[in-house]
């Protein structure tokens, strides 16, 4: 038995067997759509929706329109009352089935001139899109900066101020560069001779206060906001007697 068809209004089955009274009867008509051995695809629904139409017949009061089984037996699957020359259906993927007309006027009836055959092919399915991964946004890439002034190991005349000079390099600037600068007598930057000044880009020098026969040790830290690079690479000086 072919597959049953769900969703659809069943008016009951009408028998083959009506008794016809003289009068006139609708003019025979010719079935348009789907036509004669047609082959509807799904594509993403189980159900697929089909529109069948057919010629208007000449003083018909209301059209059945029904479906039937292709095998021997023809079996009545959907007998239905249709105002209109046109019914859209929703039907199942992979069916077949037969489909005609009838005219009805009163107690007369004309059937189709034809009966079309029609079959429901599988759902197609669709590939879902596949999204191209978009490219790595370039990353941030971190400041840098180079000493120049006092060199590292340098010997000084004493002086109150020293320029303290440094070049820096931003390969994706535009940012505004902040410098940290660190100044102590001390290697681990943590005795209470510890200093630190903060300047922004395009400063790259301050003047420093020393004391005559002292060795400092200096560093300086860049950042663009983003990210910092710490300076590992500490530079010493001293500062000879008067």
């Amino acid at each position: 038995m072919k597959k049953k068809i769900v969703g659809l209004l069943w008016v009951g089955l009408l028998t083959s067997c009506t008794t016809y009274l003289p009068g006139e009867a609708p003019e025979q008509f010719s079935l348009l759509e789907p036509q004669d051995g047609e082959i509807i695809e799904g594509v993403t629904d189980a159900e697929i929706p089909v529109l069948f139409s057919w010629e208007a017949a000449s003083s018909a009061d209301y059209y059945i329109f029904t479906l039937q089984s292709t095998d021997a037996t023809g079996q009545v699957l959907l007998d239905s009352i249709v105002e209109e020359n046109s019914v859209r259906l929703e039907l199942p993927a992979n069916t077949e089935m037969n489909w005609l007309v009838s005219a009805v006027n009163g107690l007369f009836k004309s059937n189709s001139l034809e009966t079309h055959r029609l079959q429901i092919g599988e759902v197609i399915t669709v590939d879902e899109v596949v999204e191209e991964p978009l490219e790595d946004e370039p990353q941030n890439v971190a400041p840098t900066i180079v000493k120049t002034n006092p060199r590292d190991g340098e010997e000084i005349s004493p002086n109150n101020e020293i320029p303290v000079i440094w070049n820096f390099n931003d390969p994706d600037g535009p940012e505004l560069l902040e410098f940290t600068i660190e100044f102590d007598t001390d290697l681990s930057f943590e005795s209470p001779d510890f200093e630190t000044f903060t300047r922004t880009q395009p400063t790259n020098q301050i003047w420093f206060d020393t004391r005559p026969n002292q060795i400092y040790y200096w560093r300086v830290h860049v950042s663009d906001g983003i990210r910092t690079t710490p300076d590992e690479e500490v530079f010493s000086f001293k500062v000879l007697d008067n």
